[in-house]
Parts: C-alpha cells; sequence; structure tokens
C-alpha cells in the first residue's frame, strides 16, 4: 500500500502502540525523513511590500482592469440594483406583542407598514434604521384579540426601493 518505506515503519508502530495485544515496549521510533534546507526567512513589513508591488503593477503601461481582477488588487464589479431589493420580513410574538425582524442589507432603512383591519389599510408604523421593531400598540377598548398584517420596504437615503416584504399576519391577545 505505501511505496514510502518511513511512512511505512511510521504506520507500523503507530499500530503497535494502538492494537497490539502484547504489552512489549517500543524500543526504536522510525527516523524521521530530511525535509532538506528550510526556507530563509521573511524580513518583516510584507505587507507594505505587497501594497508596494501592487501599486507598481498598477502603474504599468501594460495593467488592465482585467489583470487587476484576475491577480485579486481589484474587487470583481457587483451590479447593485435597488429596484430589485426586497427585504424578507419574519414575525413573532414576544412578551405579548409584535416582533418584526429583517436583515437591513444594502438599505439605510426601512419603512414598516401596518393594517390593523380598522378600514384604514396599509399605514406607516414606523420609519427605523434598526433590524428589529417591537408594536406595542394596545388593542382597542373591549377588544380582546386582533390580527394584524404587517409589510415592510427598505430605504436609501429618503427614497423607497424595491418591493415590499411578503405581507405577514399576526393574532394579538390583550394581556390580563
Amino acid at each position: 500500500m505505501w511505496n514510502d518505506p518511513v511512512a511505512q515503519a511510521i504506520s507500523n508502530v503507530k499500530r503497535q502502540l494502538r492494537s497490539s495485544s502484547q504489552q512489549v515496549p517500543i524500543t526504536a521510533l522510525p527516523a524521521m525523513p530530511s525535509i532538506g534546507t528550510p526556507p530563509s526567512a521573511v524580513s518583516s513589513g510584507i505587507f507594505n511590500r505587497l501594497v508596494l508591488l501592487v501599486i507598481r503593477i498598477k502603474q504599468s503601461v501594460a495593467y488592465t482592469a482585467a489583470m487587476g481582477q484576475d491577480l485579486g488588487v481589484i474587487p470583481p464589479v457587483q451590479n447593485f440594483d435597488p429596484n430589485a431589493m426586497q427585504p424578507a420580513l419574519t414575525l413573532r410574538l414576544e412578551a405579548g406583542f409584535p416582533l418584526l425582524e429583517w436583515k437591513k442589507g444594502e438599505s439605510d432603512g426601512v419603512h414598516l407598514y401596518v393594517d390593523r383591519r380598522d378600514g384604514n389599510g396599509f399605514v406607516l408604523l414606523v420609519r427605523t434604521v434598526k433590524t428589529a421593531y417591537i408594536d406595542t400598540q394596545p388593542l382597542p377598548p373591549n377588544t380582546f384579540t386582533a390580527s394584524w398584517d404587517y409589510k415592510v420596504r427598505y430605504l436609501i437615503g429618503d427614497d423607497e426601493v424595491g418591493a415590499f416584504s411578503s405581507v405577514l399576519s399576526i393574532n394579538v391577545l390583550r394581556a390580563s
């Protein structure tokens, strides 16, 4: 199985130590192979030298952006389309109140909308730069349960961008 005699000797010693039914001491470990002359030590400041090399490469008249991408010295071009953005909203009750969460992504914030099924449709609940919100709105008087719907849309600057999240619904109960 092994062509290397040193590797075979090491495996034999390991097998003997692990599985031998006889309790005899191992008299000699196999000699380790020679790895030759170790490489010379690297001088300090390797990253500074690397930065200078990249600058020199980029200043060459033969340099192209494709070369820079191949060498990893410039990042690949990423096309960012804010109109394709759509938040993924999650919703659960936390201490009896709706807790909404989403990932911010490339946006600056979100507009969070709620429909309390009171005939007003979706209305702006909050503008926030955070990634979670607890809706602490109490239920109307003489109401013990209600179903509320939520949706969210990303903001870049002051502008809403992309599509609304899916509408999520939750049943809210009056706290005792």
